[in-house]
């Protein structure tokens, strides 16, 4: 089910970021060109313009500025991190995991990097490496959103019957959804999802029902349409499991 792969939790993540707090984000970007037109070897000016041009949806150009960050400071595996994210908004996974290991050899406790991590695997069909890579991500920190979803989505709906959970899938979707007050379609459709593996269809409708809705209203077509989809087995009583990977 890519709708709740990795390109949806990283641009969903980036949008959020943009729509709270893009006003802040012009501001500094002024500080940080004028930082860089002084002092262009300043590493951690050209960082932060990348973080501030990349929550304002310009992942390319930040791109840019976290290389030359990077080739004046290559053990920064905040630059690493951030490089990855601005890669894999642009579809571009396999740069974007070398960046995410590369951090994580920097900082093994970097949940952030940890998660992401996590979510290339899991987009490149290795869903136990991913679950494990969640499972580390929440000991470092517990209160991760998105692992918490991706974690659930994998115990919910995984082809693997041995990776699904119903009840461990229903108590992590729960946790993403309280600490993102319930606004999260992403994580309400997972949360149905949940619902459904542990056989409690009549909240696994609702709940998808709201995800549907909450969709439309951020404009997330896709994500919509696949909730309307998924309503349809709830109601007839059935989970969604996703399907097993095509034999090599």
């Amino acid at each position: 089910m890519a709708i709740y792969g990795f390109a949806a939790i990283v641009l969903s993540a980036l949008f959020i970021l943009t729509w709270r707090q893009c006003g802040m984000y012009a501001d500094m970007e002024t500080l940080w060109r004028t930082m860089i037109a002084r002092n262009p070897s300043c590493w951690l000016a050209q960082s932060n313009l990348g973080t501030s041009l990349l929550h304002r949806g310009k992942p390319a150009e930040a791109e840019t500025l976290y290389r030359e960050a990077l080739q004046l400071r290559p053990d920064d595996s905040r630059s690493q991190y951030n490089l990855g994210i601005a890669l894999a908004a642009q579809g571009r996974l396999a740069e974007a995991f070398n960046h995410f290991e590369r951090a994580l050899q920097l900082k093994p406790d970097y949940a952030d990097a940890r998660f992401y991590h996590g979510t290339v695997l899991g987009q490149s069909g290795r869903v136990k490496e991913a679950a494990a890579e969640y499972r580390e991500a929440l000991k470092l920190n517990p209160e991760l959103a998105g692992a918490l979803n991706n974690l659930a989505w994998i115990l919910a709906a995984s082809s693997e019957d041995e990776l699904r959970n119903g009840a461990a899938a229903v108590r992590l979707g729960e946790q993403a959804c309280e600490l993102t007050h319930y606004q999260e379609p992403l994580f309400i459709g997972t949360l149905a999802a949940a619902y459904a593996e542990a056989g409690r269809f009549p909240e696994a409708v609702t709940t998808a029902e709201k995800a549907e809705q909450l969709a439309i209203s951020a404009g997330l077509a896709a994500v919509a349409a696949k909730n309307r989809q998924l309503l349809e087995l709830y109601r007839a009583g059935k989970p969604y499991h996703e399907p097993a990977p095509p034999k090599p």
